[in-house]
């Protein structure tokens, strides 16, 4: 099931949902770590730079999928994700699954995110989040590696054959070594879909020009400025 969504990911379409500058963007990028750091690589990166919509429904009949209802949240007064959400929906309805949709506001949906209820009692099966490339830049923190089997995170992926490797890349300290690891977690990562992209893109920042102090960062940073005289 997990590879059907996956497959049905067309990353061109969804950053384009968003209306930024092409130099803004990396729909091309297969890497679970963010485009243009230090671990980044195509290990696996077959599986998804080629989505489609007709393999996502054969993915679909080999698991064996039933039409039974998944409940997707729309964080529908995010800026940022709702353009995204609503392209992903749109994709997933017509890869033949079948959405139930529920619109909120992020801060209602951030709440029902952590928790782990049926989705008959207000939980979940599919959520669109976004991440800083801070997080993902590194298999530690990368939403889709770092938090393997440890069972504290709204997801809940295992699996087994990552354990091994990162156990091994937290003893290594080769840097080159430490790569060839880094792309290894990548590779089982696409494979068993730990957590799907959806697309990178960098999102612009504007700030008034009485502003001074402002530090142009990966997300907004509320001290030091001060309003010019």
């Amino acid at each position: 099931m997990r590879r059907a969504l996956q497959a049905a990911l067309d990353r061109s379409e969804i950053v384009a949902a968003h209306g930024l500058p092409a130099d803004m963007t990396s729909p091309d990028c297969v890497s679970v770590y963010m485009c243009g750091t230090t671990y980044t690589n195509e290990a696996g990166g077959d599986i998804i730079r080629s989505p489609s919509l007709d393999r996502a429904r054969a993915l679909l009949k080999e698991a064996g999928y039933a039409n039974e209802r998944i409940a997707i949240l729309q964080p529908a007064d995010s800026a940022l994700i709702n353009p995204m959400a609503m392209v992903v929906i749109d994709r997933l309805k017509r890869a033949g699954f079948n959405l139930d949709v529920q619109a909120g506001d992020w801060s209602s949906i951030a709440g029902r995110w952590v928790a782990r209820e049926p989705i008959d009692k207000g939980g979940w099966n599919l959520v669109p989040v976004i991440y800083t490339g801070f997080d993902l830049s590194d298999p530690l923190s990368n939403v889709g590696i770092g938090y393997n089997c440890t069972n504290n995170q709204p997801w809940g992926y295992c699996v087994e054959a990552m354990k091994p490797v990162l156990d091994a890349y937290v003893a290594e300290s080769d840097p080159a070594r430490r790569k060839a690891l880094a792309a290894e977690l990548q590779r089982l990562a696409i494979e068993n879909v730990t957590f799907p992209m959806d697309g990178q893109f960098r999102s612009p920042a504007v700030w008034r020009a009485e502003l001074k102090g402002v530090i142009d960062f990966g997300f907004p940073v509320m001290w030091n400025i001060e309003r010019a005289k």
